[in-house]
C-alpha cells in the first residue's frame, strides 16, 4: 500500500474522524480550522498520510507560536496531533510523516519546536531534547456533586472502587473548600485596581512579562499580544474564555483567562506582579464564575520560580496539586539549543500551551 504525505487538499472532516477514532482529544473539523486554517499565513499546518484508496491514516501537526525568550522574540512552532491509525502503522513511515513536517517549518523561520507528549523516546531520533515530567495540575474543589461526577468518570474501569470514589470525592470537598472559603474570606482587591475584560494596550502583557523577566532572569513565555490573544482566547470555536486584566490607572498588573470546561473552570494563565493579589482575585472568579463547576483548574510547572510563588499560594488557599503524565520536549532548528531554552525551571507553563481542544 502506497502512502503520500499531503499538508493541502486534505479534508478536515476526514483527519477529525481519523482522530475521534483514535484519541480522546476533540479534534472537530471546526477546532482543525482554527488550529491551522486561521494561522497558516505564519505556517501553521497538518499533514495528512493519506493511502493509495485516499483514506486519511495519519496525521502531524504544527502550530505556529511566538515566545518572548529573555526579552526577545522567538519564532517557535508546536508539534501536534500525532497520529497514526493502528491498521496503517506498516504502511506510514512515521520519520517521514514527521521530518517533512520539520522541513515545513524550518522554510517558515522556525527556531524551537516543542511539544507535550507521554512519549518522549518516540521523538528523541529528531533531536527533541526531553526536559522532563515539568507539568502539574493544581486542583481547587467548588462541589460535591460535581467532584463526585468527576471521580465517578473512571468507574467504568473499576466498577469495584464505586464506594472508595464516593468516599474519596466526600472528603476532597469537605476537606479543601472549607480551607478556600476561610483563607479568602476577608481577601479584598485593593481600591486602585480595576478588573477590565480588554486590554488597554495590545502590548501590555508583553511588556508586563518583560517587567518578570527583569525579576526572575531568563523566563520564557508565550507571546501575547492583542493578535496572538485575539486568535487563541477570543476565537476558540468549542470554549468560552473570560478575559480578566488587573490595572492600576493604565499599568497592567496582572492578568489571568479562565476557561468553562462544561464540568469545571480552567485558569489557563495567570500571572501577577504582586503575588498578594492571587486570593483577592481567586475569590473574585469563584463567586461571580462557579454555578455548577465541579472544581477550579490550573496548570502550572512547578520548576519554574514565577510558579513556585504562585503554587505556595495555591496550596495555602486548598488547592490540590498532582503530577502530569505528560513529557515536555523542546527542539532547536536553526540553532543550537542553548540556555535558557534548555533549562526546565525556565519555561513559564501553563493551560495556555496546550493545544486548546
Amino acid at each position: 500500500m502506497s502512502v503520500k504525505y499531503l499538508n493541502s487538499g486534505v479534508d478536515l472532516n476526514a483527519i477529525s474522524e481519523l482522530h475521534k477514532k483514535n484519541s480522546p482529544q476533540n479534534r472537530c473539523s471546526e477546532v482543525l480550522d482554527w488550529q491551522y486554517n486561521t494561522h497558516k499565513e505564519n505556517g501553521s499546518t497538518i499533514f495528512a498520510a493519506v493511502n493509495d484508496k485516499g483514506e486519511v491514516v495519519g496525521s502531524q501537526g504544527a502550530i505556529y507560536y511566538k515566545l518572548l525568550v529573555s526579552g526577545e522574540e522567538i519564532n517557535s512552532f508546536k508539534s501536534e496531533a500525532t497520529l497514526i491509525e493502528s491498521n496503517s502503522r506498516q504502511s506510514v513511515d512515521f520519520l517521514t510523516l514527521y521530518q517533512t513536517c520539520i522541513n515545513h517549518i524550518a522554510k517558515h523561520g522556525c527556531e524551537l519546536y516543542w511539544g507535550i507528549t507521554p512519549i518522549p523516546k518516540l521523538f528523541g531520533a529528531f533531536g527533541m531534547k526531553n526536559l522532563g515530567n515539568i507539568n502539574s495540575t493544581g486542583i481547587l474543589p467548588l462541589n460535591y456533586k460535581g467532584m463526585l461526577q468527576l471521580y465517578l468518570q473512571n468507574v467504568a474501569s473499576k466498577p469495584d472502587k464505586i464506594q472508595l470514589y464516593r468516599i474519596a470525592s466526600f472528603f476532597h470537598f469537605f476537606l479543601f473548600y472549607p480551607i478556600f472559603k476561610l483563607t479568602v474570606f476577608y481577601k479584598k482587591l485593593p481600591e486602585t485596581i480595576k478588573i477590565h475584560s480588554e486590554l488597554k494596550n495590545g502590548n501590555d502583557i508583553v511588556n508586563l512579562h518583560i517587567k518578570l523577566d527583569s525579576k526572575y532572569k531568563d523566563q520564557i513565555f508565550l507571546y501575547q499580544d492583542s493578535e496572538m490573544i485575539r486568535w487563541r482566547i477570543d476565537s476558540h470555536p468549542v470554549r468560552r474564555i473570560f478575559k480578566f486584566f488587573l490595572y492600576k490607572e493604565d499599568d497592567l498588573q496582572g492578568y489571568c483567562y479562565l476557561q468553562d470546561n462544561n464540568t469545571n473552570l480552567e485558569i489557563l494563565e495567570m500571572a501577577f506582579l504582586d503575588q498578594k493579589l492571587i486570593k483577592p482575585f481567586l475569590k473574585h472568579i469563584v463567586a461571580n464564575h462557579k454555578k455548577d463547576s465541579s472544581s477550579l483548574l490550573i496548570i502550572l510547572n512547578p520548576e519554574n520560580e514565577i510558579a513556585k510563588e504562585m503554587l505556595s499560594v495555591l496550596k495555602s488557599t486548598g488547592f490540590w496539586i498532582l503530577k502530569n503524565k505528560a513529557f515536555f520536549t523542546v527542539m532547536s532548528i536553526t540553532k543550537k539549543l542553548k540556555y535558557p531554552v534548555n533549562e526546565p525551571g525556565k519555561w513559564f507553563l501553563s493551560g495556555l500551551w496546550r493545544e486548546g481542544v
